[in-house]
């Protein structure tokens, strides 16, 4: 493995996946988490890095993971992120759903982390527990990778061909543009897909059998409450996240402030 990249040295790898990998890297005593774009990657690779690399340089948050650097080494990209140590969101729901308490402090969090990006022009388009850290002293919940972000001056990985986004939290408008314009309101429907999950341990329509039989049901198929699988499920929260799961937009929150209030 290269031991440097720029001014930081690597010390282990963290994680790996089709677009690249994330080291552990240090500099001047701070741990930084340093995300290395394959090189064979590929133009719609590259331009996912600099759509992420462009968004997080502009959000500033407590609940966003940072952005502190970027540069290049021998020609391949990379992004320097603030280290967060806890796991994510769905490596924490694999040992069972949250309770009503910690499940609604953690989604306030994260809508006012998607309300400050929207007001930076910013739209997410990933929001889902994978995305999500759990900071390990505090609790805190972090949104990170913004590599489907769309920028308000219109920079975005666009592929008519292809659908962006995890289908499992993913708008209905999302799967079918001729529902709607996305916005940020598509933001709040991943956002309750991912509360969905921290209360029944399951994402919306986790039962779906296949990718046509998910989209299918996304769009049209009757949504099992979370409080049938959690049964002292708080009423309140429980209807906060059905509203977040409505299929028309109109019928959701209006924006990731008033999800947060």
């Amino acid at each position: 493995m290269q031991r440097r990249v720029g001014d930081y040295e690597l010390v282990t790898e963290l994680g790996r996946g089709a677009m690249g990998a994330v080291f552990l890297a240090e500099r001047g005593g701070e741990r930084f988490a340093l995300k290395f774009l394959h090189s064979a990657g590929g133009p719609d690779a590259l331009a996912r890095f600099e759509v992420e690399a462009l968004a997080t340089s502009r959000l500033l948050h407590p609940s966003i993971v940072r952005s502190v650097d970027a540069g290049r080494e021998r020609g391949t990209p990379y992004l320097v992120l603030e280290y967060v140590e806890g796991p994510t969101l769905e490596q924490q729901l694999n040992r069972g759903p949250l309770p009503s308490a910690e499940a609604g402090r953690l989604a306030r969090e994260l809508a006012e982390a998607l309300a400050h990006a929207h007001a930076q022009g910013v739209l997410h388009r990933d929001v889902k527990p994978a995305n999500v850290l759990i900071e390990a002293r505090s609790g805190r919940g972090r949104l990170t990778d913004f590599g489907l972000a769309r920028l308000a001056e219109g920079l975005s990985l666009t592929l008519s061909s292809e659908i962006l986004g995890t289908p499992s939290y993913m708008s209905p408008e999302q799967m079918d543009p001729s529902r709607g314009p996305i916005d940020a309101r598509s933001d709040v429907y991943s956002l309750g897909a991912t509360l969905y999950h921290m209360l029944a341990q399951r994402p919306p329509f986790g039962g779906a059998s296949s990718l046509l039989a998910l989209f299918d049901a996304v769009t049209s198929a009757p949504l099992i409450r979370p409080s049938r699988f959690q049964s002292d499920l708080d009423p309140e929260l429980e209807a906060i996240c059905l509203r977040c799961l409505e299929r028309d937009p109109v019928d959701r929150y209006p924006s990731a402030g008033a999800l947060a209030e």
